[in-house]
């Protein structure tokens, strides 16, 4: 699998560039995993977020 190489200015291309990316990762999937993949990639975003929210109410705090 190729790396997705993004432009900094983050183009319509770019868009482009990341749907066939996540089509070839999840083209062979069966169902249960594509759930599984994606559920994966949002726990851990949210798991960032909240990272995130504690260590800037530490800072506000301070």
């Amino acid at each position: 699998m190729p790396v997705l190489d993004i432009s900094p200015l983050f183009t319509v291309e770019d868009i482009h560039k990341v749907r066939a990316y996540h089509y070839e990762l999840t083209k062979n999937m069966t169902a249960t995993e594509r759930r599984a993949f994606y559920k994966a990639g949002a726990d851990d975003a949210e798991r960032r977020i909240f990272e995130f929210r504690k260590q800037h109410s530490l800072e506000s705090s301070s």
